[in-house]
């Protein structure tokens, strides 16, 4: 079992009675990973399934994360005043920015996979290159929202 806490506190693994602290600064990357999507099958690809217009649909993404939660300094949860659609606001840190960048400026007119927790969260496509931080919208409650910001957050150790 592996123990996530939002806390002042080291994040601790427990397993079989035993326990140990995690070091600072080490990052459970499967909570949150934007990953490129290919167009076919390969090696270097694992197929997901999204769901889009209420059915599901099959993508081939790539193995490599473009960014991952050690690339977010830190995340909340909101909402979009127009729609009053729940929302993940995603602050990165400097090397998250520019990797975030990079992957919608080679990207634009392609999808980008938002992996969480090993499940795909969506994978819009890219209308132009996007420099800052961003913004996670989906088919999710307010509750939802909170309790991913909060695991992206545990996952950095931010307080």
């Amino acid at each position: 079992m592996v123990i996530w806490p939002r806390c002042a506190l080291p994040v601790t693994f427990v397993l079989a009675g035993c326990a140990w602290p995690v070091p600072r600064g080490m990052v459970d990357p499967n909570v949150l990973q934007f990953r490129a999507v290919a167009d076919e099958a390969g090696e270097d690809t694992e197929p997901m399934t999204v769901r889009e217009e209420g059915k599901g649909v099959v993508l081939h993404l790539r193995k490599d994360a473009r960014l991952t939660a050690a690339d977010v300094r830190s995340a909340r949860a909101g909402t979009q005043s127009r729609r009053g659609e729940a929302t993940v606001y995603l602050a990165f840190t400097e090397e998250g920015r520019r990797k975030f960048s990079e992957a919608t400026k080679v990207s634009v007119g392609r999808r980008l996979a938002i992996v969480v927790e090993g499940r795909l969260l969506a994978a819009p496509t890219v209308q132009h290159p996007i420099q800052g931080d961003a913004v996670i919208t989906g088919d999710f409650t307010g509750g939802e929202a909170r309790a991913l910001a909060a695991k992206i957050n545990a996952a950095r150790g931010a307080r």
